[in-house]
């Protein structure tokens, strides 16, 4: 195993662990937005969109870091798929073995 492909695995690792914490904040803050709005006018978990979400919930708790580790994780998932993208595409060497 090459340098490059250790890394490239490393890369897309960190992509799967930041795509589950944004998913995981962005959960928590449905659930606390949730318990604080009335039964119409909750927000759901599948059909809301993470900007809505996040706005919602600095309205409603303005002294919270969750928005700003949301934002975070967000930059550390697309700074690291970009990563894995170079090192897939242009950095792993792709030879062909000789018959």
């Amino acid at each position: 195993m090459t340098l490059s492909f250790i890394l490239l695995l490393v890369s897309f690792a960190v992509v799967a662990l930041a795509a589950l914490a944004c998913n995981w904040i962005v959960y928590t803050m449905i659930r606390r937005v949730n318990r604080t709005k009335g039964a119409g006018s909750r927000l759901r978990f599948f059909g809301s969109s993470w900007r809505s979400v996040a706005g919602e919930y600095r309205q409603l708790y303005p002294a919270s870091k969750l928005g700003s580790v949301l934002a975070v994780a967000i930059c550390i998932a697309c700074v690291s798929v970009l990563t894995t993208l170079y090192l897939l595409f242009w950095s792993v060497p792709r030879t062909l073995p000789v018959r």
